[in-house]
């Protein structure tokens, strides 16, 4: 790299990545607003819906505030993520950093693992095929 430390192009790639995040973000976020529903009928059971009053039903989406308009949002969702608050689960309605930190131990151990793995795999088979370097196309040469 000439002219430039590599702290500078660390810092380059990861001020890249920025965007790239925010549009992998909207892509996902924008599907999840094709799909049925939404995360008010999620809390519901179906058997409690017939019990709900259009009303009520409405004001469980005002409260969450899924009467804004798409675009607000996201931003709304962008702006408490960065401020590291990821909100609750649907399913059990414990913090999801709560769920994040219950399971990160796991997480670690697996891809841990799965690196070691890979590593030592990877070392013998590359030496493996640098030992070997060109004996499977002489050997098919000759058919």
């Amino acid at each position: 790299m000439k002219g430039a430390s590599m702290g500078t192009y660390i810092i380059r790639r990861i001020l890249s990545m920025i965007p790239m995040m925010l549009v992998i973000t909207f892509i996902i976020y924008l599907a999840l607003e094709f799909t049925p529903g939404d995360a008010v009928s999620h809390l519901i059971p179906p058997d409690a819906m017939t019990n709900i009053s259009p009303e009520q039903f409405e004001a469980l989406r005002e409260a969450y505030g899924l009467n804004d308009p798409f675009i607000i949002r996201y931003f709304n969702w962008v702006g408490k993520v960065l401020q590291a608050d990821f909100g609750y689960s649907v399913s059990s309605g414990v913090p999801i950093s709560e769920i994040i930190l219950n399971n990160i131990g796991p997480t670690v151990q697996l891809a841990l693992a799965s690196l070691l793995i890979s590593s030592v795999l990877g070392s013998i088979l590359g030496l493996i095929s640098a030992l070997k370097k060109g004996e499977i196309g002489r050997a098919l040469c000759r058919e």
